[in-house]
């Protein structure tokens, strides 16, 4: 079994696609902010370098991040908008073989970004998205509209 220690950078940002509601913004400066986790994680722990990180258990399934209780609600003043974060894959065997990057949840709809990729340990990598239906994948009922 596979086993990985991810970590989630010093600032997590969606920024709005319009000027509806503030953008929704993690900078981990003091503690986890309530992050949390889907799935066979050992836990999100905050580092006082300013990110999030987890450990896989290697149990077979995948784990996520999940976005605290402050993030839930109508997402749909961020179409258009921008997610941008930067994690690193610290340590592990194996690959890194998360099939998604993004997935975004509404009463069991999801839509997610799928950008299978083989990062290299130890480098900081800065991704980003724009919150559109041409980047994402839905599923069920889930839209863009």
């Amino acid at each position: 079994m596979k086993a990985r220690i991810l970590l989630m950078s010093v600032a997590l940002v969606f920024v709005l696609g319009s000027s509806a509601s503030a953008d929704l913004l993690s900078t981990f400066d003091s503690d986890t902010e309530g992050w949390g986790q889907v799935g066979d994680g050992a836990g999100v722990k905050w580092d006082s370098e300013g990110f999030i990180k987890n450990q896989d258990l290697g149990t077979g399934s995948f784990w996520y991040f999940e976005s605290p209780n402050s993030w839930d609600g109508d997402w749909s003043c961020y179409i258009g908008g921008t997610l941008e974060y930067d994690f690193q894959w610290v340590e592990g065997s194996g690959t890194y073989a998360d099939p998604y990057e993004v997935l975004i949840y509404s009463d069991g709809d999801y839509a997610y970004w799928d950008i299978m990729l083989q990062p290299e340990q130890g480098v900081w990598n800065h991704l980003e998205v724009v919150l559109t239906a041409e980047n994402f994948i839905t599923v069920g009922a889930m839209t863009f509209d």
